[in-house]
């Protein structure tokens, strides 16, 4: 069972008004931007660099044949990001850099810029490449940096606004470069990208810089301690479970949100091209459409979730997640099998439950109660699990598919990932007794 305390709402100490009031000085109001905007401003920011790694969705299926890419060559293309992603991950959980949000995503920025300039102009495999892996680094540098600031900046409700960009973020990049592609235009979508990221980061450097002004303590995550009571009391869960059952379930989370991230990786990565193999020359949206359709209908229930419609589902995100997903992975096995596209289409907008409530159900099960600046370290240590185990099933996948075709590629990655979600479905409601803290904490997350 879980304690309840009620104490009042807490949020970090981020605005400099209140503290000039108690020591009698006067701040102009418009020349600092209030928390809120700033937290706009970073996940919009995020939420472009997201979307860079996502552009070439579009294209992938015409890089295979101006290339001549084998099926693993194609994966490898789609997860050279990932190559460069999870060591720079892992080395952002440092504390040096950790102490330096802002620094850390204005710089992340920068490198998806340079990567877009990179995947403009390149006029060979390898150059594609390095302008995957560059993304990657840029998506590594701003993911543990935009939870900490958003934390920082709007509190409980920053937590899981992380996840939320994922989904987002691939569904922008995704849907506007297939726009681009479809009016014969589809390589400009990076330099619109980086014009696009330019501004954002410009936007984000003034309101940095403003804020800073105005309280200079107030964006280096690393020493934000102090906290203010403000608005009405909240309910504060107080866990009583052992500590050895809450390191079970936030492997368990962990575990979760590798599978939620591993969905979209396959369904963007492969089945673009397995369309096209079933249609023949179809249109880009026509052939990315089942992409379109999972980053659709995950944002859709992120959206959803946070309704009177679905309260229900509450507490419940790993175990409505892993359903969903093990359930659309299924589907989508068997269409790839059968050929049969109504199979394909149901699988993804099923298994997008996986990416839409379980990996932002895993991310803040792992981070609740944290600190801006562990918010940042954990994220980035939860995302390089994610986006290392998406690397794994992504080119497995496209070696397998190297000597059987795209067929068996997608059928034996989505396969071996329904066996993995039903496994994980299997713990979840064998141990769902012991999971009450973790409701709790989410419903007051989501409250």
């Amino acid at each position: 069972m879980t304690g309840v305390l009620v104490e009042p709402s807490r949020r970090p100490l981020l605005v400099p008004e209140r503290v000039a009031r108690r020591v009698g000085h006067r701040v102009n109001r418009r020349a600092v931007p209030t928390a809120r905007v700033v937290g706009a401003v970073v996940l919009a920011a995020f939420t472009l660099v997201i979307a860079g790694p996502n552009l070439p969705t579009a294209l992938l299926p015409a890089y295979r044949q101006a290339y001549r890419m084998t099926p693993f060559g194609l994966s490898l293309l789609f997860s050279a990001y990932l190559l460069l992603l999870v060591p720079t991950l892992v080395l952002c959980m440092r504390p040096a850099l950790r102490a330096r949000a802002d620094a850390l995503l204005a710089i992340g920025l920068g490198a998806a810029v340079v990567a877009d300039v990179l995947m403009a102009t390149a006029g060979s495999t390898v150059m594609l490449l390095i302008g995957r892996a560059l993304s990657g680094v840029s998506v590594a540098l701003s993911t543990g940096a935009a939870a900490a600031l958003m934390v920082a900046l709007v509190g409980e409700r920053g937590r899981g606004s992380v996840a939320t960009g994922n989904i987002v973020g691939a569904l922008v990049g995704t849907v506007g470069a297939v726009a681009l592609a479809q009016i014969g235009i589809g390589s400009t979508v990076y330099l619109v990208h980086a014009v696009a990221t330019s501004v954002v980061l410009t936007a984000l450097l003034l309101a940095l810089a403003a804020r800073s002004a105005g309280d200079t303590a107030a964006l280096q995550t690393g020493g934000i301690q102090a906290e203010i009571p403000d608005g009405p009391a909240v309910k504060v869960p107080v866990p009583t479970v052992t500590p050895g059952v809450i390191r079970r379930h936030r492997l368990l989370g962990t575990a979760v949100g590798a599978l939620g991230w591993a969905i979209p990786g396959l369904v963007t990565g492969l089945v673009p091209s397995l369309l096209r193999q079933f249609t023949g020359p179809a249109a880009v949206i026509v052939a990315t459409s089942p992409a379109i359709l999972l980053l659709a209908c995950a944002w859709l229930l992120q959206v959803l979730a946070r309704r009177p419609m679905l309260r229900f589902v509450r507490g419940h995100e790993l175990t409505v997640g892993t359903a969903m997903g093990t359930v659309g992975l299924a589907l989508l096995a068997a269409g790839a099998l059968t050929a049969s596209l109504p199979l394909v289409y149901l699988g993804c907008a099923i298994a997008a439950g996986g990416p839409a409530m379980g990996y932002r159900g895993g991310m803040v099960l792992l981070t609740r109660g944290l600190d801006p600046s562990r918010q940042g370290a954990v994220t980035s240590r939860y995302a390089a699990g994610s986006y290392a185990f998406s690397a794994v099933v992504v080119l497995g996948s496209g070696a397998i598919g190297a000597i059987g075709g795209l067929v068996t590629a997608v059928a034996v990655g989505a396969g071996a990932l329904t066996v993995l979600g039903a496994g994980l479905l299997a713990v979840i409601l064998v141990t769902e007794h012991l999971m009450v803290a973790y409701r709790s904490d989410v419903a007051v997350v989501h409250s």
